[in-house]
C-alpha cells in the first residue's frame, strides 16, 4: 500500500499452511473449492493486522478444512 509513494504498511505474513496438521486428499476436494478456502484464510490472516479478533479464533481450523 502507498500514499503518494510513501510505503504505509509492510509486516510479513510469514509461512500459511493449510490445513496446518494434517493434509487433504486430491480426490476429496476439488482444487476450485481448496482454492477458494485457502484465499479465505489468507485474507483473514492479513485482516487480523487491521481489526480486533479472538486471538484462539484458528484453534482446531484442520477439522473445518476436512469437511
Amino acid at each position: 500500500m502507498n500514499d503518494r509513494s510513501r510505503l504505509v504498511w509492510e509486516k510479513q505474513l510469514g509461512e500459511i499452511l493449510y490445513p496446518t496438521n494434517s493434509g487433504i486428499p486430491a480426490q476429496d476436494k476439488p482444487v476450485q473449492h481448496f482454492e477458494r478456502e485457502f484465499v479465505q484464510v489468507v485474507a483473514e490472516r492479513i485482516a487480523m493486522n487491521f481489526y480486533r479478533h479472538d486471538p484462539h479464533g484458528t484453534f482446531a481450523m484442520d477439522a473445518l478444512a476436512n469437511r
